[in-house]
């Protein structure tokens, strides 16, 4: 029997270290309407960017998400603090985040299906982060941004 001789045999990804799937999850997109719902269009763009990152989406992209973000924020500022109707700010604010999200849900969709194609976890539910913490925050800072605002176009 001849021996073989050469490189055929040795591995070529010895230096390749995986990545760890462990240390930034990305959050459920679905998940994302949620936030979109609650803190508005601000809140749902900080979430979205944050997966981008997450999800390790190019610059372009994010910056796209980005640009799409201020466009819902300034939409929906605008047409609550133009529209004096008891609670409609509130309301025209969180139908913006809703409108805002879909691109953005678009956006992020084929990275990750990427992700969950290529996580090694045998259970879907293993492949996401915890969007609990987060979602507050960007909540919070959405209604604060967002409503501070929209009190200022009143003013005006």
């Amino acid at each position: 029997m001849a021996t073989v001789k050469g490189d055929l045999l040795t591995p070529t990804l010895t230096e390749h270290r995986p990545r760890d799937w462990s240390a930034h999850l990305p959050w459920q997109l679905g998940s994302q309407v949620f936030v979109a719902f609650l803190g508005g269009p601000l809140a749902v763009t900080i979430i979205a960017v944050l997966n981008g990152v997450r999800l390790r989406m190019p610059r372009s992209s994010l910056l796209v998400m980005a640009a799409i973000g201020a466009v819902g924020t300034v939409a929906g500022v605008l047409a609550a603090g133009l529209i004096d109707a008891g609670a409609a700010p509130r309301l025209l604010v969180q139908i913006a985040g809703v409108v805002t999200s879909g691109p953005l849900y678009l956006l992020q969709r084929s990275p990750d299906r990427v992700h969950s194609t290529f996580s090694p976890h045998t259970d879907p539910e293993d492949d996401y982060g915890s969007l609990w913490g987060p979602g507050i925050a960007a909540v919070l800072t959405g209604w604060l941004v967002q409503f501070s605002l929209v009190a200022a176009v009143v003013e005006l």
